[in-house]
């Protein structure tokens, strides 16, 4: 999805709204309103052209769009020093022109599952470069790689019970195995992507595991079918 042929740069998690914006800016919005082309709590970080340091950082209270730039509202806006110091002013009110409209944050609705691998891949190299914590997103991540072989995991641990049941009821124990540890698989693989999520498990471990766990299982089979 493309907005004004430009990608879009924002991402909806939990009624807060992280917004990529040009010239190296973040937006994080706790509201927006499309219709009245206003904005609640904001906080907009503005880094270097490299991406890598924070030089500033303006949080406001609300701030509308009219004709064609941002009014806000209650602002305390604080520059950061090469040397390490800051810069610290408020305004009761403070106009900003900035290349972004309320169209162009209102506009997009994707979440991680909504996207692609190579989208949510970059979203998140991006979030890294900014300085911000990306773990649930790479949880996410993996769970894209690690998701398609839940049928291929399912058919290994189905055929050792097939064989176990013998000729005459080898295709219904196979159906009814698949289908328990299909449900199975789903509740476990669902409580380590939770686990990812809650930061209890590293991203990698909370996506993979479970098919470890059961591709080893599936193995343990395999190798006692003769016994």
């Amino acid at each position: 999805m493309r907005i004004k042929n430009r990608p879009v740069r924002s991402i909806f998690r939990q009624n807060r709204i992280w917004f990529y914006g040009e010239r190296q800016t973040i937006f994080n919005v706790q509201l927006l309103d499309p219709v009245e082309q206003s904005i609640e709590g904001v906080t907009l970080y503005r880094f270097d052209k490299s991406g890598t340091r924070l030089v500033q950082r303006i949080d406001a209270r609300s701030a509308r769009y009219r004709r064609g730039r941002w009014e806000f509202s209650r602002v305390t806006i604080r520059s950061f020093r090469p040397d390490g110091s800051v810069r610290t002013r408020s305004f009761p009110r403070r106009v900003l022109r900035l290349a972004e409209k309320p169209g162009d944050i209102s506009q997009y609705r994707e979440r991680p599952e909504q996207m692609n691998f190579r989208a949510l891949a970059e979203y998140v190299r991006k979030l890294r470069r900014s300085g911000f914590d990306p773990a649930s997103y790479v949880v996410d991540l993996h769970a894209k790689l690690a998701l398609p072989l839940v049928s291929l995991v399912v058919t290994l641990l189905a055929i050792p019970f097939a064989f176990r049941a013998g000729p005459a009821g080898g295709i219904v124990a196979s159906l009814g195995a698949s289908i328990t540890l299909g449900f199975a698989y789903w509740i476990v693989i669902s409580i380590g992507i939770s686990l990812g999520h809650s930061a209890k498990l590293a991203p990698a471990l909370a996506a993979w595991l479970p098919n470890v766990f059961f591709l080893s299982l599936a193995g343990y089979l395999w190798l006692h079918l003769e016994q």
